[in-house]
């Protein structure tokens, strides 16, 4: 039988259907930052102590694996079982009062990607002013 969720209120794995479950990080900072996010500073974590997949937004999750061969194709290949990322913070709370929920940080781009696209963008201005 899979592990029970420490949430407060959460009745996940308790009795059927079962969800996916999360150990605690082993990096005690990263437990802590847990333990605050879902409210329960004075709870004694154990080695079993885990939190469901309920609690984390879609972004959190990872699903697949994609893998860059030598020749250079990429191949995406479905998880059996399912990863968190390492910046993953419990932030879904249903049963608690709205005022005590966080709301998520946004999500920050690539800084590649941030990059290329500024750099686009000065190159059509400067594209245009030549015009």
């Amino acid at each position: 039988m899979p592990g029970k969720c420490c949430v407060t209120e959460c009745k996940s794995n308790y009795c059927k259907p079962f969800v996916n479950i999360f150990l605690f990080p082993k990096d005690a900072l990263t437990a802590q930052t847990w333990l605050r996010a879902i409210h329960r500073d004075d709870y004694e974590l154990s080695a079993n102590s885990c939190v469901c997949i309920k609690h984390f937004c879609e972004r959190y999750i990872i699903r697949k694996d994609s893998i860059t061969r030598p020749d250079g194709t990429v191949v995406t290949v479905k998880r059996d079982r399912l990863k968190l990322r390492d910046d993953a913070i419990p932030t879904i709370f249903e049963n608690l009062p709205h005022y005590i929920i966080k709301d998520l940080p946004p999500e920050r781009k690539d800084p590649d990607e941030r990059r290329t696209k500024v750099e686009k963008l000065h190159q059509t201005e400067a594209e245009e002013k030549n015009v």
